[in-house]
């Protein structure tokens, strides 16, 4: 199922989301058949603290660089890590979602040939509900940026996934220099 209709920048959208949509409008997408590495993921990987680290390829997570890319973009201090369950120490709690919040999930998967779980987390926008699963757009989800709908449930059920653990907005006091004007704050210039 597409959710096109959620792709329309609204008036009241953070900055950080008009940035996630223009970017979801690119197709950005890993394409591991050419054997090359998407450059816009990798500038994603670059604004995290996994630069000059390790070799920045297309095929890290990169939904925690994507959303810090979106942040940064609009002159706010993200979390400047790969990890995306450091975003729930990011900002301040909040309880009742807006559009455009962080959302962030702990997930687990098991290696091919192991039978123990391994554990990862995933992050994204909250874009809204459907029913109770909550709508995601985000990076890295299905190698791509879209919009992906996940259970909202706090513990693993059967075969889950994921596990909600909370939502995220911006504080007042974790601005950094700006990368956008300012000026009507509607339609922000974006500087990359």
């Amino acid at each position: 199922m597409t959710y096109n209709n959620l792709l329309k920048v609204e008036v009241n959208d953070p900055a950080w989301l008009k940035a996630a949509i223009l970017e979801e409008g690119k197709d950005v997408k890993e394409d591991s058949s050419s054997g090359k590495d998407n450059k816009q993921i990798v500038a994603y990987l670059n604004s995290t603290s996994l630069k000059g680290e390790t070799k920045i390829t297309d095929e890290i997570p990169w939904c925690s660089a994507f959303v810090n890319w979106c942040i940064h973009t609009t002159g706010i201090k993200g979390t400047n890590s790969a990890w995306a369950k450091n975003w729930n120490n990011w900002g301040e709690s909040i309880t009742k979602p807006k559009r455009g919040c962080i959302v962030v999930f702990e997930r687990r998967y098991k290696k091919k040939g192991e039978k123990e779980w391994t554990f990862g987390g995933h992050v994204g926008f909250y874009m809204g509900k459907e029913g109770e699963d909550i709508l995601v757009l985000g990076g890295n989800q299905n190698d791509e940026i879209n919009i992906t709908k996940y259970k909202s449930n706090k513990d693993f059920i059967t075969n889950s996934k994921h596990r909600f653990l909370g939502y995220r907005t911006f504080k007042e006091n974790t601005t950094t220099s700006s990368h956008y004007s300012r000026d009507s704050g509607r339609n922000p210039k974006i500087i990359t």
